[in-house]
C-alpha cells in the first residue's frame, strides 16, 4: 500500500519544481521586497526563489535541454560577454554596481531553463500553472482596487513596501501638485510597469477566451478587467501597445470580418472608456499636439543628448554605467536608446536577438497557446520599449523568461506527441 502511494524520484522532483515555480509567480506579482536593515539594498523573495531554482536544477543535472533552449541560452551568453567587453573598454571592471546587470541576465537564463524543465512533462496550461496564475490575478485586482480607493489606510500602511516616497506623494496629483486622475501604481510601484503587468494578463486571458471554449466568457471577463486596470494606469505607451497587440492578433489569427468588427469595437470601447474615466494622460494622445506635450518633448530632449554621446562611441558604448544617469538626474526613457548608449550598436543588435529569437519561434508555432501568448507579449514589450525601459525592471524580465520557458516546454511536449493547447 505504501509502495503504491510512494512517488518516484522523477515525480517528486516535478512536484518540488512546480512548488518553486508557483511560489516564484506569486512573489513576482504580489509579494513586496524588504530590507534586512535600514539602508540595506532591498531583498525580493523572487530572488530567493531563483536561488532555489538553481539549487534544485543542480540536483537533477544533466538537464537534457532541447536545441532551441541551448541556442537561446547561447545568444544570451554572447550578450553577456559583449556587456563585459564594453565594461572593460570603459575601464569599469572595478565598479560593483555594473555587475547587477549581469545578475539580471543570469537570472533570466535560470528562469527560462527552470520553467522549461518544470513544464516539459506536464504543461503549464494543462496542470496547475494556469489555474494558480488566475488566482494570483485575483490578488492583483484586489491589491490595485485597495490602492486606488485607499481603503483601510492601504496607501499609508501597505504601499510604502511597494512604491517609493516620490511616487506615493504624487499619487492622484499632477506635476504642479493639484488633484488629478489617479494613475495605478500597483504592486510594481510604477504606473508604466504596472501597465505592462496588466498587458500581460490581458494577453493571457484573451488567448484563453479565444482558443478554449471551456470558461470562454469568464476568461473574456478577466481580460476585460485587466484592460480596465491597464487604462487606469494612465500609460500612453501601454495603451498604444495593447491596440497594436489587437492588430497583430487579428493578422496572425486570419480572423473573419465578424472578428475584425469585434476587434474594432473593442478598440473603440477602450477610447470611449478613456474619455468617460477622464484619463487625460492617455487622451492627450489625440487631444494635444506632440510639440505641446511636456512628457514627450522631455523624452526627445534626453534622446538627443544621449544620441550625441552615442555618435562619439557607436560600437563600444559606455558600459552599464548607471551612475551617469543618477549624477545627471535623467532617465533613458527608451530601451533602444539605453541599450545603444550602454553597449553600442552591437549591443542593440544583441538586445533585439534576445527578445526577437523567442518571438520569431512563437510566430512560427503561433497555433500553440503558449507561443501565441509569448508572441503577443513580445509585441507589447517591443512597443513599450520605444518610450519606456521594461528591460530595467527585473520582474518584467523574468515574466518574459517564464513565458519563454513555458513555450519551449510545450514545443518539446509536441515533439513527443503529448497533448497541448
Amino acid at each position: 500500500m505504501l509502495n503504491s502511494l510512494a512517488l518516484e524520484p522523477r515525480q517528486q522532483s516535478i512536484g518540488i519544481f512546480q512548488f518553486i515555480a508557483l511560489g516564484f509567480i506569486l512573489s513576482i506579482f504580489i509579494l513586496p521586497g524588504f530590507e534586512l536593515y535600514s539602508g540595506a539594498p532591498q531583498v525580493r523573495l523572487d530572488d530567493l526563489f531563483v536561488y532555489l531554482m538553481l539549487l534544485s536544477m543542480l540536483l537533477v543535472y544533466p538537464w537534457n535541454l532541447n536545441i532551441r533552449v541551448r541556442e537561446y541560452v547561447f545568444v544570451i551568453s554572447i550578450l553577456i560577454i559583449w556587456m563585459l567587453v564594453t565594461q572593460l573598454a570603459n575601464g569599469r571592471l572595478t565598479v560593483i554596481s555594473d555587475y547587477f546587470e549581469y545578475y539580471k541576465m543570469f537570472k533570466f537564463i535560470i528562469v527560462v531553463v527552470f520553467f522549461y524543465l518544470t513544464f516539459k512533462d506536464q504543461g503549464f496550461y494543462e496542470g496547475n500553472g494556469y489555474h494558480f496564475l488566475r488566482l494570483v490575478f485575483y490578488g492583483v485586482v484586489f491589491f490595485n482596487l485597495m490602492h486606488y480607493y485607499g481603503l483601510l489606510n492601504f496607501n499609508q500602511v501597505v504601499m510604502p513596501f511597494y512604491a517609493g516616497e516620490h511616487q506615493l506623494a504624487r499619487f492622484g496629483l499632477n506635476s504642479v501638485g493639484l488633484p488629478d486622475v489617479k494613475r495605478l501604481l500597483g504592486s510594481m510601484g510604477n504606473p508604466n510597469d504596472n501597465a505592462i503587468i496588466m498587458g500581460f494578463f490581458s494577453i493571457v486571458f484573451i488567448n484563453q477566451a479565444v482558443q478554449r471554449k471551456e470558461g470562454r466568457y469568464f476568461s473574456a471577463f478577466l481580460a476585460s478587467t485587466a484592460l480596465l486596470l491597464l487604462l487606469m494606469t494612465g500609460s500612453r505607451t501601454a495603451f498604444i501597445a495593447i491596440i497594436g497587440v489587437f492588430g497583430l492578433y487579428f493578422i496572425i489569427s486570419k480572423a473573419s470580418p465578424k472578428a475584425l468588427i469585434g476587434f474594432a469595437l473593442l478598440g473603440a470601447s477602450l477610447i470611449v472608456l478613456v474619455q468617460l474615466l477622464n484619463i487625460t494622460y492617455i487622451s492627450s494622445l489625440w487631444t494635444d499636439k506632440l510639440t505641446e506635450n511636456a512628457s514627450i518633448m522631455g523624452r526627445v530632449e534626453i534622446w538627443e543628448h544621449l544620441w550625441i554621446m552615442i555618435k562619439d562611441s557607436p560600437w563600444i558604448g559606455y558600459g552599464p554605467n548607471k551612475e551617469y544617469f543618477y549624477a545627471n538626474n535623467i532617465f533613458a526613457e527608451s530601451d533602444y536608446v539605453l541599450m545603444t548608449w550602454r553597449y553600442g550598436f552591437p549591443g542593440l543588435f544583441l538586445y533585439l536577438l534576445w527578445l526577437g529569437i523567442p518571438a520569431l519561434t512563437a510566430l512560427w508555432h503561433r497555433k500553440i497557446i503558449s507561443a501565441r501568448s509569448l508572441l503577443l507579449f513580445s509585441a507589447f514589450i517591443f512597443i513599450s520599449a520605444l518610450t519606456n525601459v521594461p528591460s530595467q525592471e527585473p520582474r518584467i524580465n523574468v515574466i518574459y523568461a517564464l513565458l519563454c520557458g513555458i513555450m519551449y516546454a510545450d514545443l518539446a511536449r509536441r515533439k513527443k506527441g503529448l497533448t497541448y493547447f
